[in-house]
């Protein structure tokens, strides 16, 4: 089959670049969460559960902690890569501070919360 010079587009004989310059800073696209204080950073993805929690430590001097956990009780597999994360802090207040302040940034980014 015979083709005119007019049936060929015109760049199509030009190099063509695999990602546009354009979209350069769009090829990494993925959501983490990262806890700053703590040193912790996981993907938004495998953030299933949240809760507050407390424990009491009794070395080096007796007292208690307060905590939020995430991914309490889960198994570390396919689905959850991190399990059993905890954040302690000294005071009921500082947690509930911290607890509050993640939730109103989650749901700022997205996240629906539904408060029962």
């Amino acid at each position: 089959m015979k083709l005119r010079e007019s049936q060929i587009p015109e760049d199509s004989g030009k190099k063509q670049d695999a990602i546009p310059a354009d979209d350069e800073h769009k090829r990494l696209k993925k959501t983490v969460i990262s806890f700053q204080e703590e040193g912790i950073v996981i993907s938004a993805y495998d953030l299933h559960t949240i809760e507050k929690d407390m424990r009491f430590v009794e070395k080096p001097k007796a007292h208690w902690e307060w905590g939020i956990a995430i991914n309490k009780g889960l198994e570390s597999g396919q689905f959850v890569k991190k399990a059993d994360i905890y954040m302690w802090y000294n005071s009921e207040e500082v947690r509930d501070e911290k607890y509050d302040r993640m939730l109103k940034l989650l749901e700022s980014e997205g996240l629906n919360i539904i408060e029962v």
